[in-house]
């Protein structure tokens, strides 16, 4: 099969670094080499072999392939990274979740203090009433409005 042809391929061969044994691992100190061992079985003609889970660290360049045996001939090996953004969009999603119980909270938290600053005017107001110069000669405050006015307050 001439590899620049139109003619169907078959399915790419998707294999994990995890399911690929080690064969040998070399230490230098800027970095490490590590050789795995892929076996593969082709049909005939074209095929594409994905090999997924290489570290983001690897560099490119350092990724050599050989053949083994039978026939076969590599025609190109390439690297691309691909992101996987069902773990974004996971998390994206928790984010929301909290953002909303936050803006939830703040609310209830705005709410509550809309109320004690009410309270906090409403005993203010009373009690200026009660030790405001002539008080003694006014009449008292009504006790009833202060009461449904305090709670009116957690009405709201």
């Amino acid at each position: 099969m001439d590899p620049n042809s139109n003619e169907p391929r078959p399915a790419p061969i998707n294999l994990d670094t995890a399911g690929c044994p080690i064969d040998s691992v070399t230490v230098f100190r800027d970095r490490a080499e590590i050789t795995r061992f892929v076996n593969v079985t082709a049909q005939g003609g074209v095929q594409e072999i994905v090999i997924k889970g290489l570290p983001k660290t690897v560099k490119p360049e350092s990724i050599h392939v050989s053949g083994g045996s039978g026939s076969a001939t590599i025609l190109e090996v390439s690297y691309s990274v691909v992101y996987d953004y069902s773990i974004k969009n996971e998390k994206h999603s928790q984010f929301t979740k909290q953002i909303e119980e936050f803006e939830r909270k703040l609310t209830e938290l705005n709410n509550a203090e809309t109320r004690l600053k009410a309270q906090q005017d409403m005993i203010r107001s009373y009690g200026n009433s009660i030790v405001s110069p002539g008080s003694l000669s006014k009449e008292p405050p009504n006790i009833a409005n202060l009461v449904s006015g305090f709670i009116a307050i957690f009405r709201d």
